[in-house]
């Protein structure tokens, strides 16, 4: 059980860090952030290794895949 909670904050503080740098829209170039809690329901892994998402866009509300400004984090991928 103490394994868990570790693993659980491990995990809360990943998606906050990538909640942090924004997400930018291939439509309308909208820039954007979300919610930490909201990266829970897409795949972590895909929006550190690719550097996108499949996000709704706030601006023009169309969900396609955002591409996450954070790469720069790991060298530009792009």
């Amino acid at each position: 059980m103490i394994w868990d909670i570790i693993r659980l904050d491990y995990w809360i503080k990943e998606y906050k860090s990538t909640a942090e740098k924004p997400f930018i829209c291939p439509n309308c170039g909208g820039e954007f952030y979300k919610k930490w809690y909201h990266m829970l329901f897409h795949r972590y892994n895909t929006i550190r290794a690719f550097g996108k998402a499949n996000l709704k866009c706030p601006h023009c509300k169309t969900r396609d895949a955002c591409r996450w400004t954070g790469m720069d984090r790991f060298g530009d991928f792009q």
